[in-house]
């Protein structure tokens, strides 16, 4: 087993010590150990500090001095309120390399409401990452279980199942009464929960053991190690238990307790796990999809709650579903919510803040009978990762940008336009629409996607090209040509009067579209040219 080198303890140590020399009052330390398929990590900890008695630039100072990235410096004091909005430091010794965390509070205490946030870094290195703390709905250990089940999706009787059943029987165990926050990576997309017990007849470490027992057998750790560690511990009270998903896509547990006064020395430990600091940030694929609002239903509580007996295998109704919700509103957050083409799930959505009343309703819009106003969904977002469904099957996960969110039906969206549609333009709707095999992941395919949503453009160039005497007879997207900024293409719809005809009749309106964010933006006004003379433009005019 390797040995912890001198400067590796100094390191591992400095935040406490930083603080201690800055003078800052009522520093306490919670240590933590960390059980994952890479084995046990119990070199961690972080020191808490009361806000108002500490220096904003003494902490600004401590953070300099363990060689924080100026740019994660810039964030802290841009984004995140500033120092005065710092309540803890943490440090992690991985490797032989020693890994630095600040906590920040934005003040707020409001579920899917941003309550904090994190940096983490690396002295000497410029990756550095970014977590944010959102409280989620629920203050039972019950309640944290459905949001494990929702969020990290673990296969019944697996691996999984039994780290979330160990998770939430030690929180049982601690009081009736827990915080639950969701733990997110903007950058990985990896979602955690972290929660904490309530302070009254709180427990430490040395108790739960069936749960520490369940983790050590899944995970296939020696208990003995993790058994020491649980004695040094003693003292302390149980303050947090998080599980989530790692950049490996498996499940860990992280357990801390305190208050203690000094960080515990560092002890050697075997050279197992990869490095888990994220990069700095990076693309993830954007994505601009069309298609059914459906859902893939996760938990005991919400089996129960839709009365589907153990071991059936059958569809959920939607209705069954929001009758369920009807009673207990929760449950929408227990919903793993999906986009489907042809009647098979090719996205899972991400949890985003205050989305489950839209889709709760917009679900509702699609079942009603009378309802002729919801047809199909829209879904721009970014890729974050994969999902496995409750069938098994793994779906590429989109983290969705709300703000492009719309629900329409073809005869809903025709009915906003001021004049009589112009002829041929229902019938194209229809075939973007029927694009079956277009996921909107591909530039062309989120292109198509976006301008089918774009009827009073669309309704504007065939009311022109019609009273011309022209119909639609051929749809293209091409590369925008020349020097241009980000991932624009052009739209080219094809005019040209009934009949026999030659390229001399026929004309190309351009619309040139930006689709290397999840809402693509229209590139100026469209603009038309005669076929076979493409260096002439007639008009920027449809």
């Amino acid at each position: 087993m390797p040995s912890v080198s001198t400067d590796s303890v100094q390191c591992f140590l400095l935040p406490h010590q930083l603080l201690r020399i800055a003078g800052v009052d009522g520093v306490t330390v919670s240590p933590s150990i960390k059980l994952s398929t890479d084995g046990l990590r119990q070199n961690r900890y972080f020191a808490r500090f009361p806000a108002e008695r500490a220096d904003p630039e003494d902490i600004r100072e401590v953070c300099r001095r363990l060689a924080m990235p100026s740019v994660a410096m810039h964030v802290a004091e841009q984004q995140f309120g500033g120092w005065r909005m710092a309540g803890a430091l943490g440090a992690a010794l991985l490797d032989g390399r020693v890994g630095y965390r600040a906590y920040f509070r934005s003040g707020i205490e409001a579920v899917d409401r941003v309550y904090g946030w994190s940096l983490e870094w690396r002295p000497g290195a410029s990756a550095w990452a970014i977590k944010r703390y959102l409280p989620t709905r629920g203050e039972t250990p019950e309640a944290a279980r459905l949001a494990a089940e929702r969020l990290l999706t673990p296969r019944p009787r697996s691996r999984d199942q039994q780290l979330v059943d160990g998770w939430v029987a030690m929180l049982a165990e601690a009081g009736p009464r827990v915080q639950i926050l969701r733990v997110e990576n903007p950058t990985s997309g990896r979602v955690s929960l972290d929660a904490a017990p309530a302070k009254v007849d709180q427990r430490g470490a040395e108790h739960a053991d069936a749960s520490w027992q369940l983790w050590c057998r899944a995970l296939g750790i020696s208990p003995e190690p993790v058994d020491d560690w649980r004695r040094r511990a003693v003292g302390g009270r149980l303050e947090n238990v998080a599980i989530g998903r790692g950049d490996d896509d498996e499940l860990f547990v992280t357990v801390y307790v305190g208050p203690f006064e000094e960080p515990p020395p560092p002890i050697a430990e075997p050279s197992r796990e990869r490095v888990a600091v994220a990069p700095g940030p990076v693309r993830q694929p954007p994505v601009y999809a069309i298609g059914r609002l459906a859902f893939d239903p996760r938990g005991a509580r919400l089996l129960d709650a839709l009365e589907t007996p153990a071991g059936d295998l059958r569809p959920v109704s939607g209705r069954r579903l929001l009758e369920a919700m009807a009673r207990d509103p929760v449950l929408a957050t227990a919903v793993d919510w999906t986009l489907e083409l042809d009647d098979s799930a090719v996205f899972a959505l991400a949890p985003v803040a205050g989305l489950d009343t839209l889709l709760v309703d917009t679900l509702a819009e699609q079942l009603h009978a009378s309802s002729q106003r919801v047809e199909r969904i829209s879904l721009p977002g970014h890729l974050v990762g994969w999902q496995t469904l409750s069938s098994g099957r793994r779906v590429p996960r989109v983290r969705p940008e709300p703000r492009g969110l719309f629900t329409w039906s073809t005869a809903a969206l025709l009915g906003t336009l001021p004049a009589p549609v112009p002829p041929g333009l229902e019938s194209f709707l229809d075939r973007l629409y029927d694009g079956r095999q277009r996921r909107g992941i591909e530039a062309r395919d989120r292109l198509l996607n976006f301008v089918s949503t774009q009827v009073s453009l669309l309704a504007e160039i065939f009311a022109r090209q019609h009273g011309l005497g022209r119909v639609l007879t051929a749809v293209e997207v091409t590369p925008r040509l020349g020097p241009s900024v980000g991932e624009r293409w052009d739209l080219v719809l094809r005019f040209a009067p009934p009949g026999p005809i030659t390229l001399r009749a026929a004309i190309d309106v351009r619309v040139g579209i930006d689709v290397s964010e999840p809402l693509p933006v229209i590139i100026g006004a469209p603009r038309s040219w005669p076929v076979g003379r493409p260096g002439a433009l007639t008009t920027n005019r449809p």
